[in-house]
């Protein structure tokens, strides 16, 4: 914030105005911690790009990263915001010169506030009255705010579950009304949104509003899982949220083009939690966090009888979790059994590691080659 200060203090210099803005200024009025610095100015990001060290992350709508002595923030010109064409961006900004009609084009009052580098508040919309109020509620008509940008109506229950408000009533008949808008935003935006809900305290909350407000209909593979979550009063967990609805769902939805990691996690937790019991061997394909998130998911579905600290310990204690750590080559698999290299070769690593996990036998080099010779007629 200091040098966000001295930003604009320079930038009053040059003869332009400049205010904190949205989060931040909300942030700073509750008293909470605020990471992410926007500023509102008069300056055009030509102007902007000449003057400082900026990256240009979004000049089409006026928006360019400052890079200022050791920090980042995003500065935005003021502007007016034409026709939006999908829901999302606008067809058109129009730069202008105050705040008046800046203001206008924000998302929700509390986020509305403009700050000086004195710390003086500038409020045009009633932010301050819902602030004190802990009320969201959007600028002017909730059914225009949401025909801009449909993604507004998720960011209205992240301000739930991250600061503990409450929705204003007609904001939230116009999410039910609206919920349909939602269809036109990305997956990669949903997803985003949805996992910055489940992150904070009143997520129960935030979900409880999402799922009375019809948007979950609109969630592939995750309906089933919010109406669990609400109806039995759970509190949801950011790490649980998505692999939870999945598996309620029965499978990972492809709407959601996840990354290959994400998608294989999921996948990995419900393989999991359809094994018929939960045992060493069968827990050593999965990864620690794999089997940590299906033993809380457990914990409220009580599909094992073994509980969550007992399914960590089991798996804790598996005494080898992967064919690389075998006290064998696979040179010395060839030789021993003569043949040329084939799936064969994984087929015998993974006895070995089960009969390791059972207590057979020992991950000792010797030991592994005394096994291999007494078993070599059979496995062959």
């Amino acid at each position: 914030m200091k040098r966000a200060t001295l930003f604009i203090e320079e930038l009053n210099k040059l003869g332009h105005e400049a205010y904190f803005v949205g989060g931040s200024v909300r942030d700073y009025l509750l008293k909470r911690d605020s990471f992410d610095i926007d500023i509102a100015t008069s300056a055009t990001p030509d102007f902007l790009m000449a003057n400082f060290k900026a990256v240009p992350i979004g000049l089409k709508f006026g928006t360019v990263l400052i890079l200022y002595n050791g920090s980042r923030f995003e500065v935005t010109t003021f502007r007016k915001d034409l026709n939006y064409y999908d829901n999302r961006h606008p067809e058109e900004v129009i730069f202008s010169k105050s705040i008046n009609e800046d203001v206008l084009r924000r998302d929700f009052t509390i986020n509305g506030l403009y700050m000086t580098k004195d710390l003086e508040v500038i409020d045009l919309i009633d932010g301050i009255k819902d602030l004190d109020n802990k009320l969201i509620k959007t600028i002017g008509n909730p059914d225009e705010r949401f025909r801009e940008d449909a993604l507004r109506m998720l960011r209205a229950f992240y301000l739930v579950s991250k600061l503990e408000f409450s929705l204003d009533k007609n904001t939230f008949l116009s999410i039910h009304k609206n919920k349909e808008l939602l269809k036109n935003i990305s997956a990669e935006r949903i997803y985003r949104e949805l996992d910055k809900i489940a992150t904070h305290q009143n997520s129960l909350e935030a979900f409880s509003l999402l799922h009375d407000s019809g948007i979950s209909k609109y969630l592939p593979g995750l309906e089933k899982g919010i109406k669990y979550f609400v109806n039995n009063d759970i509190k949801i967990q950011k790490e649980i949220f998505f692999p939870f609805c999945f598996y309620l769902n029965g499978k990972v939805d492809k709407f959601w083009k996840l990354s290959k990691l994400n998608e294989t996690h999921y996948q990995n937790v419900i393989k999991i939690l359809k094994l018929e019991k939960i045992s060493q061997s069968n827990l050593v394909k999965f990864h620690r966090e794999d089997v940590m998130v299906a033993s809380r998911i457990n914990e409220i579905l009580q599909i094992f009888p073994l509980n969550y600290q007992e399914i960590i310990k089991l798996y804790d204690e598996i005494p080898l979790k992967d064919i690389q750590e075998l006290a064998i080559s696979v040179d010395e698999l060839l030789k021993i059994y003569n043949k040329n290299p084939g799936p064969w070769i994984k087929d015998i690593q993974n006895n070995l590691l089960n009969a390791i996990i059972k207590k057979e036998i020992n991950n000792n080099h010797l030991e592994i080659i005394d096994y291999l010779e007494k078993r070599k007629d059979k496995d062959e």
